[in-house]
């Protein structure tokens, strides 16, 4: 596997509970970062997110928001936890939401 030089660093990924969102999130776990995804469905994103912390060990913090909607987005991000914003603030941020 390549090391990207991620390990310690904090990715924010959006329509993380599923599919290409779910699995950006899995792969930058993988690498080491810890992981902020959001997603609509506060039970499918809570799942993924157990799912990601067991199998690769990092910090995952699921935030439900609808990002197509102004506020959720920032709210997702301010709501970081104190313990990843120590870490310098996000490293990388994707987007994997569709429009309802």
């Amino acid at each position: 596997m390549l090391d990207l030089g991620l390990s310690g660093k904090v990715a924010i990924v959006t329509g993380g509970s599923e599919g290409l969102g779910r699995a950006t999130a899995m792969r930058f776990a993988q690498e080491g970062c810890h992981v902020v995804i959001c997603a609509r469905r506060k039970d499918v994103l809570e799942r993924a997110a157990e799912a990601i912390r067991k199998q690769t060990g990092v910090q995952v913090l699921a935030h439900a928001a609808d990002v197509t909607r102004p506020g959720d987005s920032e709210a997702g991000v301010d709501g970081t936890p104190a313990p990843h914003r120590g870490r310098g603030g996000s490293h990388a941020c994707t987007r994997r939401a569709r429009g309802g």
